[in-house]
């Protein structure tokens, strides 16, 4: 809301005095009903006077709308001059904007000015439910019918259908906030009878594991990029990913995605975790051209820091114990593209000859030093930005069991900071060094660069 004259005296004479302002942040809500309804309906052309919902006036009429629509709204409403019937008009009217983001198209009814009926149906009035012909149980939304975002949320975080198609409006809601392990179905949808034959296949399995999995498909015309990024080997193809227990496994990419036996068999296995986990990992070839990438970078044949892919780091941090277990882990993950990546390759170089005896041999014989292309592999972390350095302790198998067994680096990328660092990380010895940086801090006062850092952090 704009500040009113008395505030702006007041900004006036809080700048003049050189203070910081408390502004105070307000939202407004559907209390404000009149003015919230004339911006909803200017703004988005909804000017209509025409009722958008249809009325149910007995039990008969209710039966009849549950079997002829795929997702009924039902309305509960003691007057047409209730400002939650005018809300509910307005979200139906809402949607014929935005039907593209619904897997099926909804239906909006109203029960008005029929007490008498509603309450055979809902103990609220007034009150909404939703009936789905997918879902075994009505959802009735407990929240207040004045606040649209609730009810939009309601909905939006509520409606999964057996079986659909994921697309950029509802990635979030199945990526992010469905609490369910997905199947992801990768297709090339160019010929709708495949889809529908496909869709009619896993609905099935929808319907079988209902509140066990949610099962989605992706296009491979229109999202090649992603379903590459999950790892998909070829099209079509099926992968079950459970990102909680960061766990995903691949369905054998030589059988047929629409054999129901061996579906069945690969679906069992991954609920039950009898399968052979999956991770995406870059081939030999991969690995070597990266190297070579290195050498010529570095201008040397001898590259200490070592290339892995997604299964070996596994390996090393997770399933070989025996092997690992004893090692400090330091992982540059990168991407290729990513210019500060670019700048990190030759210092993490440096760094490993840095840690190096006279004789050439490891100053730490419980210190592996790696790097790995997050872009092409699995990473134990969800890695958004770049570059990402993680170093694992030996405290703890797995290594990545918990965030008090790692830690990420966040100085200035230079080598005797990130030397010094690793050493305080894995409690080696530390070779006394009497040399002070000094800089000069916010307040114009020498202070040791060191010590800022450590403020800093």
């Amino acid at each position: 809301s704009a500040p009113s004259q008395s505030d702006n005296n007041n900004n006036n004479e809080i700048v003049q005095n050189g203070q910081d302002q408390e502004w105070e942040i307000r939202c407004l809500d559907f209390n404000h009903h009149v003015i919230e309804l004339m911006v909803v309906r200017w703004i988005e052309g909804l000017n209509s006077q025409t009722q958008c919902s249809f009325t149910i006036h007995n039990i008969e009429e209710f039966e009849k709308a549950k079997n002829n629509h795929q997702i009924l709204f039902v309305g509960f409403f003691n007057s047409v001059q209730d400002i939650e019937y005018k809300l509910y008009e307005d979200l139906c009217k809402q949607y014929k904007w935005e039907h593209d983001i619904w897997s099926y198209e909804p239906s909006f009814a109203v029960v008005i000015e029929n007490e008498e009926f509603a309450k055979t149906l809902s103990e609220n009035i007034p009150g909404l439910i939703v009936y789905c012909e997918f879902k075994e149980h009505a959802w009735i939304f407990n929240g207040p019918l004045t606040d649209r975002g609730a009810i939009r949320s309601f909905v939006e975080t509520e409606r999964y259908p057996y079986f659909t198609q994921i697309t950029a409006f509802n990635f979030k809601q199945y990526t992010q906030e469905l609490d369910l392990p997905l199947i992801w179905v990768a297709i090339d949808d160019e010929y709708e009878s495949y889809v529908k034959k496909v869709g009619r296949f896993y609905e099935n399995f929808g319907i079988e594991y209902k509140g066990y999995l949610s099962i989605i498909w992706i296009s491979s015309n229109s999202y090649m990029g992603h379903i590459r990024k999950l790892g998909f080997p070829f099209v079509p193809g099926v992968m079950y990913i459970d990102e909680k227990n960061n766990y995903k496994q691949l369905y054998d990419p030589q059988s047929s995605i629409l054999d129901y036996d061996k579906i069945k068999q690969f679906i069992d296995s991954c609920l039950d975790g009898s399968g052979q986990l999956f991770i995406k990992s870059q081939d030999e070839n991969e690995i070597e051209r990266a190297i070579n990438n290195d050498r010529e970078m570095m201008q040397k044949d001898n590259v200490l820091i070592k290339h892995v892919n997604g299964n070996e780091l596994a390996d090393i941090l997770e399933r070989n114990e025996a092997k690992y277990a004893k090692y400090n882990v330091v992982v540059f993950y990168y991407a290729p593209w990513d210019s500060r990546c670019a700048q990190f390759h030759p210092i993490y170089e440096r760094i490993a000859e840095i840690l190096l005896n006279e004789d050439g041999t490891e100053m730490y014989d419980d210190l592996l030093l790696l790097k790995m292309d997050a872009t092409e592999n699995d990473t134990p972390h969800d890695i958004a930005v770049y570059p990402k350095i993680y170093l694992y302790r030996n405290e703890m198998w797995p290594k990545t069991t918990s965030n008090k067994n790692w830690a990420v680096y966040s100085k200035r990328r230079e080598e005797h900071r990130f030397v010094k660092w690793i050493q305080q990380q894995c409690g080696y010895e530390m070779d006394d060094d009497d040399t002070v940086q000094i800089g000069i801090d916010s307040n114009g006062q020498q202070q040791s660069i060191d010590n800022a850092d450590k403020e800093n952090e």
